[in-house]
Order: structure tokens, then C-alpha cells, then sequence
């Protein structure tokens, strides 16, 4: 019995990161409300002059978009480029890849965020064969958290990226945690990366919601 039982603790964390790591991206994009060119779906929610809107649908989900002066194959390189996220986001407070698969679409990283605070957490990454989204999945106590990220084009010269947080409690440790400082967060997460794709690929425009 006590074979067993120390046979399933280390069972349980291999199955949750599975879990994570299944979130079909076509569910994501429906959940989300991306189009394929990049351009706003969200329509149920007043304009307002942030650089973000929460989802109509569900609020657990937040979204922004800014067009950026860099032709949308380099951007992608460079979203592609998993190590050189730390140069790119500055709300990694430190960063080290755990895995990477053979074809490079796979990714376990685990990295503090200077915004959530509370310690390093592993990242789930998954590049699509398209080469125009990402997926993150957090393995986080407390928290189900989600990001997804796509690479338009908008002609020859400019690129639109379009980005989006998804966060919720979750479980026992989930209710200790403060749903409207949650929020805050994932907002001010979404403006700062934002700010860090502007500045890293040449801010032409900030949507506006």
C-alpha cells in the first residue's frame, strides 16, 4: 500500500502537467475570438482608450493588440526564439529552459514574473506548424493561467500582434487568493508586455478598445 501510494505522488504532477500541456489551441482561438488576420472580434464590450478589452464571453480572458513597425516573419523569429524571451519581456525576473522538443515547438521554461510575484512557476510552450501562434499553459498552486499570442501581417513592413491572458482560481489555495487583485494583474501584465513588444519591434499603433 505504501508502495502505491508513493507510486501515485509522483503520478500527480506528471498528469496535471499533461493536462496543461493538452489545451487544444483551436479551443483557445474559439474561446478567444482571433481571427486568422489578426483583426478584433470582440465586439460585445464599449470602446474605451486602454490597450486592452475583457472578453464579453468570458471574462476570465483579457486581450490586446498593437501593430508593430517589423515585417511579421521577424517578429515571429523572434517569438519562435524562446531563449530570448528574458530580452524581450521585462517581467521576467529570472528564466531557465527545463525542456525543449527535438523540432523546437515544445517548451518546459520556468521563470519568475516580477508582476505575479510569488516564486518560479514551469511554463508550458507550444509554438503551432504555422509558425503564426504561441500558447503558454503556467503551472502555478492556486491559479489556472493561460496566454495566447499570434503574428499577423499587415503588409510587407508591419506585423499585428495580437495577445491575450487567460486567469482564474483554482482549488483549495485558489480561495485565498483575492479575485480583484487577480485581475489587476493580469491587466497590468498584459499593458507591460504590451510596452515590451512596442519597444522591441517598433510601436506604429496600440489598439484601442
Amino acid at each position: 500500500m505504501a508502495q502505491r501510494s508513493a507510486t501515485d505522488s509522483r503520478r500527480r504532477p506528471a498528469l496535471r502537467s499533461a493536462r496543461l500541456k493538452n489545451v487544444a489551441p483551436s479551443m483557445l482561438a474559439a474561446v478567444l475570438g482571433i481571427s486568422v488576420s489578426g483583426g478584433r472580434t470582440w465586439t460585445g464590450a464599449a470602446l474605451t482608450d486602454r490597450p486592452w478589452q475583457r472578453s464579453p464571453y468570458d471574462p476570465r480572458w483579457i486581450q490586446g493588440q498593437i501593430d508593430v513597425a517589423t515585417p511579421a516573419p521577424a517578429v515571429w523569429h523572434s517569438v519562435a526564439s524562446v531563449r530570448g524571451w528574458p530580452s524581450i519581456f521585462s517581467d521576467i525576473e529570472s528564466f531557465s529552459v527545463k525542456s525543449e522538443s527535438s523540432d523546437g515547438a515544445h517548451w518546459v521554461i520556468r521563470f519568475e514574473s516580477r508582476m505575479v510575484g510569488h516564486g518560479r512557476f514551469d511554463y508550458f510552450v507550444t509554438l503551432d506548424t504555422a509558425k503564426t501562434s504561441v500558447r503558454i499553459v503556467v503551472d502555478a498552486p492556486g491559479v489556472r493561467a493561460a496566454a495566447f499570442a499570434s503574428v499577423a501581417p499587415i503588409d510587407d513592413r508591419h506585423a499585428r500582434v495580437t495577445y491575450a491572458v487567460f486567469v482564474d482560481r483554482h482549488g483549495v489555495l485558489g480561495l485565498f487568493l483575492s479575485e480583484s487583485d487577480l485581475r489587476e494583474r493580469q491587466e497590468r501584465l498584459l499593458e507591460l508586455n504590451l510596452v515590451d513588444l512596442g519597444r522591441a519591434f517598433g510601436a506604429a499603433r496600440v489598439q484601442s478598445w
